[in-house]
């Protein structure tokens, strides 16, 4: 065989070692992708739990703040009424 010849087939066969190598580093990407694709998932799904509850809050302080304000006033005419129930049996 020719020089020329040994140095294609040195050439093929260091060109079909890289392209392993880069299967596997393609390949190990590929995994690292994966884990930090479900470990992203899970940070994503504990926060979406944590809003959840922070939007249970808010829309209980909603409501209470609803309730106190419908409240209130009944609460200061019921109070004037009784005071001034007193103060006219007092006469």
């Amino acid at each position: 065989m020719s020089e020329c010849c040994e140095k294609l087939i040195k050439c093929e066969a260091d060109m079909t070692l890289q392209m392993a190598l880069m299967r596997r580093d393609l390949e190990e990407l590929s995994d690292k992708v994966d884990r930090n694709e479900s470990a992203v998932l899970g940070a994503l799904d504990r926060q979406s739990k944590s809003l959840e509850g922070l939007v249970d809050a808010w829309n209980n302080g909603t409501g209470l703040v609803k309730f106190v304000k419908w409240f209130a006033p009944i609460a200061v005419a019921v109070i004037s009424l009784w005071h001034l129930v007193k103060e006219f049996f007092k006469l």
